[in-house]
Formats: structure tokens, sequence, C-alpha cells
């Protein structure tokens, strides 16, 4: 006994899909839309993805000697050719004196240092771009110290732009070049200028241990959540796009055979004695035909 005659009907209407949309006439069209295009977009899509998928190294690196901060003011890049050291606080004292130290061993570099007395010169002097960047190595802004104003305060300022790239297999990150070897010149000038029974200058050499808060396989799970985030919020139109085409044809193809009175004829020659089957038989041909194509 053969199959049913609802599913005889559904797949009679299928194959007649299949050769309208797969002769010679429309083949080119077809496979334009539901192969090229898809395929096309969809490699596009794999390959930028992948260019800008994020390169970093995490975990916990190896001990290394912090820069001096003449040798890291050479080791800067992108333009950043001057430091701005900014007295806040009262002058001719203590903080002067840490700014002048630090000016020295920066000036050995050749590069410019601006010493600096109000907040809107370094706003004029390090004026940042829209993704963050200056023409500035960086600065430190000076308020108080033990004898004017009863501790030391002062704010190390940098790039917004630093700390997206991360190779702990490495010592030229960010705060390796920038960061820390100003502010070590910074405390080494602070300890210099102390003086008392519990001050001494810090050691020589002093060593960086690099480390991140996610290990090397918690960043890549966190990229991976985030391409899925970004796959379901804002690349999805793309995916879209690659399968539009094809979406369009089943609606032409539909709403053509209506237009034409093929639908109707269709169905009045269909013997079911349930009259909601021939419409359905029809639009599941529809259905299958076009998913077989797109498969």
């Amino acid at each position: 006994m053969g199959p049913p005659l609802f599913l005889r009907q559904i797949w009679t209407l299928a194959w007649k899909d299949l050769l309208l949309v797969l002769n010679g006439k429309r083949n080119a069209s077809t496979i334009f839309r539901a192969f090229t295009e898809p395929i096309v977009l969809s490699i596009y899509m794999s390959f930028i993805i992948r260019i800008y998928w994020p390169q970093e190294v995490y975990g916990v690196g190896t001990p290394s000697p912090i820069r001096g901060l003449s040798d890291a003011l050479n080791s800067a890049g992108g333009g950043r050719n001057t430091l701005a050291l900014c007295n806040y606080g009262p002058s001719g004292g203590e903080i002067d004196k840490v700014i002048n130290m630090v000016a020295t061993s920066a000036r050995g570099s050749g590069k410019a240092v601006e010493i600096l007395t109000n907040p809107d010169q370094l706003l004029t002097l390090c004026r940042s771009s829209l993704s963050g960047t200056t023409k500035c190595y960086g600065a430190a802004e000076f308020y108080s110290s033990i004898n004017e104003g009863g501790h030391w305060n002062y704010t190390l300022r940098s790039d917004g732009s630093f700390g997206y790239h991360v190779n702990t297999n490495k010592n030229n990150n960010d705060p390796e070049i920038y960061s820390l070897p100003l502010q070590h010149a910074i405390d080494s000038a602070i300890a210099s200028v102390e003086t008392g029974a519990s001050t001494q200058d810090l050691p020589s050499n002093v060593e960086e241990y690099p480390f991140t808060s996610k290990t090397q396989k918690e960043w890549n799970d966190s990229i991976r959540t985030s391409i899925q985030h970004a796959n379901i919020y804002y690349i999805a139109v793309v995916w879209y796009l690659g399968f539009i085409g094809l979406c369009y044809h089943i609606v032409g193809v539909i709403a053509r055979e209506r237009e034409h009175g093929m639908a109707d004829l269709i169905e009045s020659m269909m013997p079911n004695t349930a009259r909601w089957q021939p419409q359905a038989a029809r639009l599941l041909g529809h259905h299958i035909a076009f998913t077989i194509v797109s498969v």
C-alpha cells in the first residue's frame, strides 16, 4: 500500500517547484540565491571575525627588570614624545625637587619634558583624540608631599587606548613601557628627597611581575561569549542577508501562482475530503522544495 494521498500530494507539489526553480532558464538565479550569495557572505564574515579575533596571551608572565625612564621614553611609540610633570601644590619644596629629579632622568632620552602648574595646561598639551590617544608619553600630577600637605599625593595619567593588547610572554606591554617606569622613577625620587631614620633609597634593580585577572581559558571563553552575543544582537542581520534572496524567491513563486490563478486551480483539482488539506499540501510543498534547494 502506497503512502497516504496527502503525503503524495505534498511531494508532487514539492517536485513541481523543484522543476520550476532548477530548469534551464532559472537555474543560474537559483544557484546564486541559494548557494553563491550565502556562501560568499558566510566566508566573508568568518574571515572578518578571524582578523579581528584578539590575540592576547593571558596568565602569569616571568619577572623582568623595570625599564629606566629614559629607556622607556625611547621605547614609546605613536609619536608620544612628551612627558608632563605637574605641580598643583606649593612650589619650591619637596614636590619641585622630585619633579626636577624625574625631569633630569627623562631628558636623558632626548624627549621633551614639560613642567606645568595648571590643569588646563595639561589638557592643551596632551589633547586626546576620539580613540583616546595623545602625543604625550604620560603625565604625573602632584598635589602634596609629607611637608606640603601631610602625605605624598600624586596621580599618573596615560592614554585611554592603553591596555587593549596583552601578552604576558613579552615585556613590552603598555604598563611595562609607560606606567611602571614613570611610577618607579617618581617613587625613587621621593625616597631620595625624604630624610629620616626610617627612610632609605629604593633598590637600583626592581623587577616587575606581569599577570592578568583571567587565565587564558577564561579569556578565550569570554571572547567566544562576546562573539556569540554579537552574532545574536548585531551580526545576525548579515546572516539574514545571506538568505534574503531565497526568502524573496519562495514568496515570489507563491505570489506568482496565486496571481496566475494556478493556486486555485491546483486546490480545486485535489479530491481531499478535508478542505484544509489542499492549501496545506501546496504550502508544505513550497517549503520542502525550497528547503531542499537551500540545503
